[in-house]
């Protein structure tokens, strides 16, 4: 009964696991702002850009529905600062699909 219980909690885990990934890292060519009625940011990568687990094709989603407001206005400015500096950033999802949860500003993948 223990064995099976211990199977079940890493099965579990390593499903919730396979959901999460890279959305994409590089630099950005545009952001757009607001979506219809949408309170959402689209920021879209420049080509060359990699890491991108989910099959987003450059355009990482910055939903405002899905998180915090202070952390949706730190997500995009920090997109807008790489924007505007043309660095790299590096986003990623904790769910299976392209709304970014986390951005890392950063020269070199780590």
């Amino acid at each position: 009964m223990r064995v099976l219980m211990i199977a079940i909690i890493l099965s579990c885990c390593t499903v919730a696991a396979s959901f999460a990934g890279n959305i994409g890292y590089g630099t950005i060519k545009g952001i757009k702002i607001g979506n219809g009625n949408a309170d959402q940011v689209i920021v879209y990568l420049n080509d060359g850009y990699t890491h991108d687990d989910h099959s987003c094709s450059g355009a990482v989603i910055i939903e405002k529905s899905l998180m915090s407001e202070t952390r949706f206005n730190l997500l995009h400015s920090y997109a807008l600062s790489a924007y505007m500096a043309n660095k790299k950033a590096r986003f990623y999802s904790h769910s299976n699909n392209c709304n970014a949860t986390f951005i890392g500003l950063q020269e070199e993948y780590f």
